[in-house]
């Protein structure tokens, strides 16, 4: 069975076959970006636990009816087996992750039991997940500072030692890419982590790709630990998101950072 298109216009279509307050909320949380309760006020649904609610009513409502509209484009209702299903099921729900913009609680929650899906977020919503990673450590300076035109870093993650009264500042570049990262991109990083240290004071530089990496002859695993650069790769990601611990009040690093 072929893959669906997830254009504009089956989306709008799927998304009229919502109810009116579900299509609201949708669009309010991912397509003008509100937080939950941004949304529980311009809807007037008292509660951010009600938002929650209802968000996750709509997800599985518009997953459902992306997955019938996939199965119905083939004229294949009855012809489908479990694995086509399930594959349908996978496409559909990959597209909507793919179109989100902002990261939210409930989205790092569904790909702690989807990890495959995570390839599918768009790359800022990745760094924003990364930042939230260090956040949840304890780091107590984190910046999304990929739009900046001061740096060629993505995050800006810190944190202070007070028996040295000293800062650690980590250069963090995220590569959301399906094949390997090559020396090139870690010459990139070291090259602009040195030029840029003396505004920023960088410590060191962890290159996040989710592609994982060439064999690098040019550089041995201790030399680029003495340099200051960490490589990670997904399992790096996967692992850091098993054990991610939600902040109280929705996410670590606010949208607005």
């Amino acid at each position: 069975m072929e893959d669906l298109p997830l254009t504009p216009e089956t989306l709008n279509r799927v998304l009229s076959r919502l109810s009116s307050r579900e299509q609201e909320l949708l669009k309010l949380r991912y397509g003008l970006g509100f937080d939950v309760a941004e949304v529980a006020e311009q809807m007037g649904l008292g509660s951010s636990q009600h938002v929650r609610q209802l968000q996750r009513k709509a997800l599985a409502n518009l997953t459902r009816l992306l997955l019938k509209e996939s199965m119905d484009s083939h004229g294949a209702i009855d012809r489908l087996h479990d694995d086509d299903i399930a594959r349908s099921r996978h496409i559909a729900v990959s597209e909507v992750i793919a179109n989100i913009r902002t990261l939210t609680p409930e989205l790092i929650q569904h790909l702690k039991t989807h990890h495959d899906q995570i390839d599918s977020i768009p790359p800022d919503v990745l760094e924003h997940l990364v930042a939230e990673f260090f956040a949840g450590w304890g780091w107590d300076e984190v910046r999304l500072v990929g739009r900046s035109s001061e740096t060629s870093a993505d995050i800006l993650a810190g944190f202070y030692v007070p028996n040295l009264n000293s800062r650690i500042r980590y250069f963090v570049e995220i590569k959301r890419w399906r094949s390997r990262i090559g020396v090139e991109i870690i010459d990139q990083v070291i090259g602009a982590m040195v030029a840029e240290r003396p505004r920023f004071g960088w410590s060191s530089a962890i290159i996040v790709a989710t592609g994982g990496f060439k064999n690098i002859h040019k550089y041995k695993a201790e030399e680029l630990s003495l340099i200051g650069i960490q490589l990670k790769d997904k399992n790096d990601l996967l692992r850091w998101l098993s054990d991610y611990r939600p902040s109280p009040n929705g996410l670590w690093v606010p949208r607005e950072n």
